[in-house]
């Protein structure tokens, strides 16, 4: 594994395989599309090695699940910004649930598309227009 350049997360990846194929391989990881985020989110970070962002991103990417903010740096600094008005600079577990729910009460049932945009924008560096909290429907 760390001749595919993983480096420390190596042991992770092979630890979490054997988990999934315990577990049922593809077919469980697809039956948490069934099951509600929450449930489907700590079901992803019961695998070694599986963070909350990690799991976020598993449910919002492959899991249908629109409602799932992957929270890092950028998004930490736009809530921070725009949203918040507590200082979240000490990304707790609190903190990482707040800002998720401060942007899913902010754009509704597609809050993780917005925050997709939002992302995009801080990273190109463009000062994009902030979508409103209309909310945003899936096509």
């Amino acid at each position: 594994m760390k001749a595919l350049g993983l480096g420390y997360r190596a042991r992770f990846v092979q630890a979490t395989a054997r988990q999934l194929l315990t577990l049922g391989g593809a077919y469980y990881l697809l039956s948490l599309r069934d099951r509600p985020y929450a449930e489907a989110k700590a079901a992803l970070v019961s695998l070694t090695g599986v963070g909350e962002k990690i799991a976020d991103c598993v449910c919002l990417f492959s899991l249908d699940k629109d409602d799932a903010i992957p929270v890092d740096t950028h998004i930490r600094q736009i809530a921070e910004r725009h949203y918040l008005t507590a200082d979240t600079r000490s990304m707790t577990k609190a903190t990482y649930a707040l800002i998720g729910d401060t942007i899913r009460r902010r754009f509704g049932p597609m809050a993780g598309w917005a925050q997709q945009y939002l992302f995009h924008a801080r990273r190109v560096g463009r000062a994009l227009p902030m979508p409103s909290t209309v909310e945003l429907r899936r096509a």
